[in-house]
């Protein structure tokens, strides 16, 4: 069986409450993979770095990249639980809106085509808001470059690592 999790507490994987039920299901059921949606809804880095420790001895977890438009929570998943537990993820129909989350101090903002006077955001720059697959897909590149994965390691979180989760 695979199950996938969306958190909605706002520290994610720094909130121990979290660490706890994720870990008591993974060991209830350990034949279920757990697949925590947005990186371990890493939107702002800081908290998946803190937290994703927690996580390193439930082999039955893995993250998906979802949305998420910053490339430290991809970094810390990696460094931490290893490349075969991090999953490329669209999380379509919200990948298709244009716009980007950004994690501020210790929480995060999203902002959206219409909810932002784009042309206020910057005064001496055009500035027009990617699609959010697009924003994921560039912040998942730029952990790829900072980690200096192989083109092996990169097929892995695009094709191998989901095909090792449909797998019986």
């Amino acid at each position: 069986m695979t199950v996938t999790l969306h958190m909605v507490k706002d520290r994610a994987m720094a909130e121990p409450a979290n660490q706890e039920r994720i870990e008591f299901f993974c060991r209830k059921y350990p034949g279920m993979k757990l697949i925590l949606a947005h990186a371990a809804r890493g939107f702002n880095p800081y908290h998946t770095i803190e937290g994703i420790g927690a996580l390193q001895g439930l082999r039955n977890v893995r993250c998906d990249t979802s949305a998420v438009t910053e490339g430290g929570a991809f970094e810390a998943i990696v460094d931490t639980l290893g490349i075969d537990r991090l999953v490329w993820g669209s999380d379509y129909p919200l990948s298709h809106q244009r716009g980007r989350c950004v994690a501020i101090g210790d929480t995060l903002a999203r902002f959206y085509e219409d909810s932002v006077d784009w042309k206020a955001v910057a005064e001496h720059a055009k500035v027009e808001p990617l699609l959010i697959g697009l924003e994921s897909l560039r912040a998942l590149k730029l952990a790829v470059m900072r980690l200096r994965l192989t083109d092996s390691e990169v097929e892995s979180i695009f094709r191998d690592n989901a095909l090792r989760i449909l797998e019986r």
